[in-house]
């Protein structure tokens, strides 16, 4: 029996393999278009959010204090694409607030520990003495006036570089991350770049090509100090690239902290996540968790037909969209991958792809300490000379790699500007840590993640002591992911905290593509797809998708 759906259409059903924010955004649009007489999320864990995670930890002791983390992402970039993503999804999205006027404070191993009472600006060193931190100023007087005090002409350098980064944005964001591709004729097209020249020869790029150029040789230009390089590079980390491979077009994420501002929402990001969840109830989506799927299931003229949860359950389809990791999905799910492939390839590393790094994550729960030197968003990079910031990209426990001495890594301190983050007598804060390590295809023969926490904690103590901040005994409560439990818990093959690294091999039309060219009717939003990963780019993804399946229904499909 074939069943009727709005105006007097078969009816559709749709299934999203995966709650997390792509998951639940495509969800809700799906919905909204009138396409669909039903939409289903099928979510492996006990809630919604995917990677976008509120932790609350408590403490054991007589204080009884309580400390929230966001154990994914901790800060809010694209201010824009969030108000635009919310307006059509029809929900109010939580109060954006801003960080101050202090975005990130970076601090540099200068080789020695800051005496008691000394202060953590840039003008605290001596003649000749190179700065030991640097603050990403949001402000853009204050921070040319930062730069020049560190080098001579850095000031006016800043004003052409940001001019620069901010072309690149947005020129980069309407030809190539806001919109899908149907071929690689169409992406490389001359006819689609020449209109663009003007606008980027107006904003100081003369040559497009040095937008492929590895983003620190990019900087050069501009500055001569690696510690200048290194203040609008370090974002690299968030694509799983690193300064001296990531193409300068990143430069763009420095852009966006400097002219958008940096954010973080009201009560932490899992009130972004709770808002999708609450909107996608209120217009009609079915949730289901604890529901894994274990194939996606197909008629015989190769058309999806629905999936197949673990225990055998199968729930029917026109449409399935996959949230899971997409590399992970196409290795694990049967019925994804190379066309005619319906075994699961099954775990173990994957090196046929880039990936992003693993994680180590802390989140401590600290007590009787206010964290003077720290800002809510920090960055430690090491910087005894331009040949060790190169060196401290490299993962540590990669393989062919001894543990250095030093490495990069982030501190988030959401209590620096949301009394909201702790409750019980102080001064209490919650510390969040990021620190990157080898992911499980680079990992070295004979390491093993336990290993890796237990160094990676006392060099973030160490260094954290060096400038001022010394946390012993002070650490009431502790909670910790390595790349094992990130793989567990989100399906993220090899344990990449980030998915899919973002090379020149894996962007625009080289990324894995939101529809599969194998199976009809099966698509893919999330991190690992195009456009990229972090929130704004995952909801750019969730539209996109939903524009290519509308698109594919046929001219009677409403726009979204």
């Amino acid at each position: 029996m074939v069943m009727e759906g709005a105006a007097g259409r078969s009816a559709r059903s749709a299934v999203v393999v995966g709650g997390g924010v792509g998951g639940l955004s495509t969800a809700i649009r799906l919905k909204l278009s009138g396409q669909f007489d039903r939409v289903r999320i099928l979510e492996k864990n006990d809630r919604l959010g995917g990677r976008v995670k509120t932790l609350m930890l408590e403490s054991s002791t007589s204080s009884s204090s309580v400390y929230r983390f966001d154990t994914g992402p901790s800060l809010l970039l694209f201010p824009e694409e969030y108000m635009r993503t919310f307006e059509e999804l029809g929900c109010e999205l939580p109060e954006m607030k801003p960080v101050g006027s202090v975005g990130y404070r970076c601090f540099f191993n200068r080789g020695g520990p800051r005496r008691p009472g000394e202060g953590s600006s840039a003008t605290r060193r001596g003649e000749g003495q190179p700065p030991d931190t640097l603050d990403l100023l949001l402000e853009d007087d204050e921070m040319a006036a930062q730069l020049e005090s560190v080098e001579e002409g850095a000031g006016e350098a800043y004003s052409r570089m940001i001019r620069a980064a901010r072309t690149a944005l947005e020129v980069g964001n309407g030809a190539f991350i806001d919109r899908n591709f149907a071929t690689l004729a169409e992406f490389v097209n001359p006819l689609r770049f020449l209109p663009l020249l003007p606008r980027l020869v107006d904003g100081g790029i003369l040559n497009p090509l040095s937008l492929l150029r590895p983003l620190d040789g990019w900087l050069r230009g501009y500055f001569r100090d690696p510690r200048i390089r290194a203040l609008f590079t370090f974002q690299t980390l968030y694509v799983g690239l690193s300064p001296y491979t990531a193409p300068s077009a990143f430069s763009l994420l420095a852009a966006t902290e400097l002219t958008d501002g940096v954010y973080y929402p009201a009560g932490g990001f899992g009130e972004v996540a709770l808002a999708l969840e609450a909107r996608a109830k209120q217009v009609g989506v079915e949730v289901e968790l604890a529901a894994e799927v274990e194939a996606v299931t197909t008629s015989s003229r190769g058309w999806v037909s629905g999936v197949r949860t673990k225990g055998g359950r199968g729930h029917d389809a026109s449409v399935v969209v996959v949230n899971a990791d997409l590399p992970w999905a196409q290795r694990n799910i049967a019925g994804l991958g190379e066309k005619g492939k319906t075994e699961v390839r099954g775990g173990g590393p994957d090196d046929s792809r880039g990936y992003s790094a693993g994680i180590v994550e802390f989140c401590w729960g600290v007590r009787g300490d206010d964290l003077q030197a720290l800002q809510q968003h920090n960055v430690f990079l090491s910087s005894k000379s331009s040949k060790s910031f190169e060196e401290s990209w490299t993962r540590p426990g990669s393989k062919g790699g001894d543990l250095p001495e030093d490495a990069n890594f982030y501190i988030h301190v959401p209590s620096k500007t949301d009394p909201t983050a702790v409750s019980g007598p102080g001064p209490l804060h919650s510390v969040m840590v990021l620190f990157p390590v080898a992911n499980k295809a680079e990992l070295q023969a004979g390491v093993e993640y336990a290993d890796l926490v237990e160094w990676s904690r006392d060099l973030i103590l160490r260094r954290l002591k060096e400038v001022g901040v010394d946390l012993e005994g002070k650490i009431e409560v502790e909670a910790v992911t390595d790349p094992d439990a990130w793989e567990s818990e989100y399906n993220l093959q090899n344990g990449a905290a980030f998915g899919l690294a973002h090379g020149l091999d894996q962007l625009g039309w080289f990324r894995p593509r939101n529809k599969d060219e194998s199976r009809c009717g099966v698509y893919y939003v999330g991190a690992s797809t195009h456009p990229g990963n972090g929130v704004p780019l995952v909801f750019k993804s969730a539209r996109l998708v939903c524009e290519r399946i509308l698109e594919d229904l046929g001219p009677s499909a409403n726009e979204m």
